[in-house]
């Protein structure tokens, strides 16, 4: 309302030249109310929508992305070689967006790489991730159509091209 009103008596001001001065420009502008951020779930909500979710081609991302708090960008930039299960870590060394299709890598929002602990219950889930990857790989065969640059959360092209395959098989 402030800015609004400010910029109206400004145009009376300086274009129409309706009054000499800027009734605004003495008043203070008012503080900003900050509510609180946007809901966060509770420990029992996370749990009930990763218990959901559990068996979605997205369920490794989603446990990932909770129990860590990076970012989907930094997830989708994860490399096999950045998960070390061994250690019970990650390294986030980057970002990627998606601009008009297509895929856009670069730095993190700080600019710097950061390794994060993970729990023994996401790296289980993260090796039954790798083998559920291979696996729809191997099934898709040759109609797989990615690239082989390791990222942990490939697009959907693997799941499309089982579907086509199962609609070519089906069709014969």
């Amino acid at each position: 309302m402030h800015s609004v009103l400010r910029k109206a008596f400004g145009n009376a001001v300086r274009v129409d030249e309706l009054i000499a001065s800027n009734p605004t420009e003495r008043a203070k502008r008012p503080r900003l109310h900050r509510d609180e951020p946007g809901k966060v779930w509770t420990p029992e909500q996370l749990r009930a929508f990763l218990l959901t979710a559990d068996g979605h081609r997205l369920s490794a991302f989603f446990r990932l992305a909770a129990y860590t708090g990076a970012r989907r960008g930094e997830l989708l930039n994860l490399r096999c070689r950045d998960v070390d299960l061994d250690g019970a870590s990650i390294q986030i060394k980057g970002s990627v967006g998606f601009v008009a299709g297509e895929r856009i890598e670069g730095t993190t929002k700080s600019g710097r790489s950061r390794v994060v602990s993970i729990d023994p219950g996401t790296v289980g889930v993260l090796k039954a991730h790798r083998k559920r990857k291979l696996a729809d790989n191997l099934e898709a065969g040759e109609f797989w159509k990615g690239t082989d640059d390791g990222h942990v959360f490939a697009t959907g092209w693997v799941s499309r091209c089982i579907r086509i395959r199962s609609l070519r098989l089906w069709r014969r």
